[in-house]
Protein backbone atom coordinates (compact mmCIF):
# COMPACT_ATOMS: atom_id res chain seq x y z
CA UNK A 1 0.00 0.00 0.00
CA UNK A 2 1.41 3.38 -0.97
CA UNK A 3 0.59 6.67 0.61
CA UNK A 4 -0.44 9.52 -1.61
CA UNK A 5 1.06 12.88 -0.76
CA UNK A 6 -0.88 15.98 -1.68
CA UNK A 7 0.92 18.47 -3.87
CA UNK A 8 -0.05 22.14 -3.75
CA UNK A 9 -2.14 23.49 -6.60
CA UNK A 10 -0.27 25.69 -9.05
CA UNK A 11 -1.71 29.22 -8.92
CA UNK A 12 -1.05 29.75 -12.64
CA UNK A 13 -2.91 26.55 -13.52
CA UNK A 14 -5.80 27.52 -11.29
CA UNK A 15 -6.02 30.95 -12.92
CA UNK A 16 -6.06 29.40 -16.38
CA UNK A 17 -8.80 26.99 -15.33
CA UNK A 18 -10.95 29.83 -13.97
CA UNK A 19 -10.43 31.81 -17.17
CA UNK A 20 -11.45 28.88 -19.38
CA UNK A 21 -14.54 28.23 -17.25
CA UNK A 22 -15.52 31.92 -17.39
CA UNK A 23 -15.10 32.09 -21.18
CA UNK A 24 -17.01 28.86 -21.70
CA UNK A 25 -19.78 30.07 -19.39
CA UNK A 26 -20.03 33.40 -21.19
CA UNK A 27 -20.15 31.63 -24.55
CA UNK A 28 -22.88 29.31 -23.28
CA UNK A 29 -24.89 32.21 -21.91
CA UNK A 30 -24.53 34.14 -25.16
CA UNK A 31 -25.71 31.11 -27.14
CA UNK A 32 -28.68 30.52 -24.86
CA UNK A 33 -29.57 34.17 -24.22
CA UNK A 34 -29.67 35.33 -27.82
CA UNK A 35 -30.78 38.96 -28.08
CA UNK A 36 -30.53 39.57 -24.35
CA UNK A 37 -26.75 39.89 -24.72
CA UNK A 38 -26.77 42.59 -27.42
CA UNK A 39 -25.28 44.92 -24.80
CA UNK A 40 -21.99 43.00 -25.01
CA UNK A 41 -21.62 43.84 -28.73
CA UNK A 42 -20.44 47.36 -27.84
CA UNK A 43 -17.46 45.98 -25.94
CA UNK A 44 -14.23 45.98 -27.89
CA UNK A 45 -10.97 44.41 -26.75
CA UNK A 46 -9.55 47.90 -26.20
CA UNK A 47 -12.45 48.89 -23.93
CA UNK A 48 -12.05 45.69 -21.95
CA UNK A 49 -8.28 46.25 -21.64
CA UNK A 50 -8.78 49.84 -20.47
CA UNK A 51 -11.40 48.69 -17.97
CA UNK A 52 -9.06 46.06 -16.58
CA UNK A 53 -6.24 48.60 -16.27
CA UNK A 54 -8.49 51.09 -14.49
CA UNK A 55 -9.83 48.43 -12.12
CA UNK A 56 -6.31 47.14 -11.42
CA UNK A 57 -5.06 50.66 -10.74
CA UNK A 58 -7.91 51.38 -8.35
CA UNK A 59 -7.33 48.11 -6.48
CA UNK A 60 -3.57 48.76 -6.28
CA UNK A 61 -4.20 52.27 -4.92
CA UNK A 62 -6.63 50.91 -2.32
CA UNK A 63 -4.18 48.23 -1.27
CA UNK A 64 -1.40 50.79 -0.93
CA UNK A 65 -3.69 53.06 1.08
CA UNK A 66 -4.67 50.32 3.52
CA UNK A 67 -1.10 49.05 3.91
CA UNK A 68 0.21 52.54 4.64
CA UNK A 69 -2.61 53.08 7.10
CA UNK A 70 -1.88 49.82 8.92
CA UNK A 71 1.86 50.62 9.04
CA UNK A 72 1.10 54.00 10.65
CA UNK A 73 -1.13 52.32 13.20
CA UNK A 74 1.66 49.90 14.15
CA UNK A 75 4.19 52.72 14.72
Amino acid sequence: MTQKTETPICIRCLTIRYFIIAVAGLGLLAAIGGRQFDVIQGLTPMKIAVGMMVLGSILAALRLFFELRSNRAED
